[in-house]
């Protein structure tokens, strides 16, 4: 073979790997960087490594001496579910930790550069915060980086671990500053762009209820991810509080209705409770067909009338120009909010929502003609719904 001929494979082959490498590191980048928490699966476990499938090109590595108990025996099996602190990314590895080890200011410089947790005790409250113990190291971490959400008093922290972020290394390591408020708050970014790529509009999914404002309700999601329910998603009756149908801490299945975010860059996310529910008015004729006698419940007055809740999401509307012409009319202007009341379904109307109702018994009663009435009957109902057919009957009986 011509030495050219030689040449020109030999360089082929190495554009070949070298964009073998450049697409694995391109595919690694878009994925993960140091310093996030990822899950893998054990492969391999040798003298000095353990390797894990995490899901993309080429594998993670960790020290051995990581997955070693306090005897020296290996506390991690191939095949076993492993989470780990993502260290450093190349091309040919990711180097993994399951948390950052060894002592002095070398190992929590390496800490604080690869955006690392280390493990640190309390060991005392100082002016301004804690001192805190890191990999041999005392460390100081500001009051209001302890927990994002504490309202503990100072002194029940001393004694306790957490991890925490190094956030300064200076002076030979005389001067280190640790936060645990830091690493929440990455956590909880990287839960909120997570929930976001993963929820979809129309998506059904469950949540805990956080809080209860005015116009609504705010339902967690993930730890950090609220999405919020407006009054009028809540439930399919009408809701004036939030108070009247959930409390803080209940389990809620919702409807996502809208995902973004706001100017800030924070999750926006508008969730309906009553959607993610049977719509009550699918079955409303066959449950209330005209005729049909139903004890029900006030709901609430107004200038038309009384509006009659007749099961959970179905209100009908007795009108007061059907009251005005009772002779009984006191009865039902006494009437309010909870009070039991008996009707007859005059006329149904799924599509629009509407349901006109008449007093039960209307055919034992002396009722005068009434225009106004003759007007609502003729619009609701054509003229020729129960009501007007009993008025018929007791002006022919006249």
């Amino acid at each position: 073979m011509p030495e050219n001929d030689i040449f020109a494979i030999a360089e082929e082959d190495m554009s070949e790997d070298f964009a073998t490498l450049l697409a694995a590191h391109t595919d690694i980048a878009d994925h993960i960087e140091p310093g996030q928490r990822i899950s893998g699966t054990v492969i391999a476990v040798n003298a000095d490594s353990v390797f894990l499938d995490v899901g993309l090109k080429i594998d993670g590595i960790m020290d051995r001496k990581e997955i070693l108990d306090s005897e020296g025996n290996e506390s991690i099996q191939p095949g076993d579910a492993l989470e780990a602190w993502v260290v450093a990314v190349s091309a040919q590895e990711v180097r993994l930790s399951r948390a950052m080890v060894g002592r002095g200011s070398a190992a929590l410089e390496n800490a604080r550069d690869a955006g690392v947790p280390v493990e640190g005790r309390v060991t005392d409250v100082c002016k301004g915060g804690y001192h805190v113990n890191v990999l041999g190291k005392t460390a100081f971490c500001p009051g209001s980086q302890l927990d994002a959400g504490s309202s503990e008093d100072a002194d029940s922290q001393v004694g306790r671990t957490f991890q925490f972020l190094v956030m300064r290394v200076e002076s030979g390591g005389r001067n280190i500053v640790v936060s645990h408020r830091a690493l929440l708050d990455r956590e909880r970014q990287a839960n909120q762009e997570k929930v976001l790529t993963s929820l979809s509009v129309g998506d059904i999914v469950e949540g805990q209820v956080s809080r209860l404002l005015p116009f609504g309700a705010f339902v967690e999601l993930a730890p950090g991810v609220e999405g919020m329910i407006h009054l009028s998603e809540l439930a399919w009756i009408r809701v004036e509080s939030a108070e009247d149908v959930l409390s803080p801490g209940n389990k809620v299945r919702v409807k996502v209705l809208a995902v973004g975010k706001d100017d800030k860059g924070r999750p926006r996310i508008s969730l309906s409770r009553k959607q993610a529910e049977d719509d009550p008015w699918l079955n409303a004729q066959e449950n209330f067909p005209v005729g049909s006698v139903v004890n029900a419940v006030v709901e609430s007055r107004s200038r038309f009338g009384l509006f009659v809740a007749l099961s959970p999401g179905i209100t009908g509307l007795l009108p007061l120009s059907v009251i005005k012409n009772l002779p009984k009319t006191g009865k039902y202007n006494k009437l309010d909010k909870g009070d039991p009341l008996t009707v007859i379904v005059q006329h149904i109307d799924s599509v629009a929502r509407r349901i006109s109702l008449a007093p039960e018994g209307i055919g034992s009663f002396e009722i005068h003609d009434d225009n106004s009435w003759k007007q609502h009957a003729s619009k609701e109902s054509g003229g020729d719904g129960v009501l007007a057919q009993a008025l018929r009957k007791a002006m022919q009986t006249k």
